[in-house]
């Protein structure tokens, strides 16, 4: 399977949702930046998103990306905030 992190965002004007996300291919140096509805597709489309940021100088893997109403990203709820999608590296 197709393992992408979600490494940074951008916001849209307002600061409120989401419009941008820098992405990275597992095993790849190389990213990406696509919109956010793309990355709700590729989700939708079976293809595993998980957050990645880092702490300490090294890269830690963080929480599963899921969609909701349609084409909005939120991070698995868990018991770290550092790998929620608004805690990320802003681009």
């Amino acid at each position: 399977m197709k393992q992408y992190y979600i490494n940074a965002i951008r916001l849209d004007k307002e600061n409120k949702h989401i419009e941008w996300v820098r992405i990275r291919k597992n095993g790849h140096k190389e990213y990406y930046v696509i919109r956010r509805q793309l990355a709700a597709h590729l989700i939708e489309s079976g293809i595993s998103f998980k957050t990645r940021y880092l702490e300490d100088k090294k890269w830690k893997t963080g929480a599963e990306v899921e969609v909701f109403e349609g084409d909005f990203l939120k991070a698995n709820p868990n018991s770290t905030a550092k790998d929620n999608l608004r805690n990320l590296e802003v681009f």
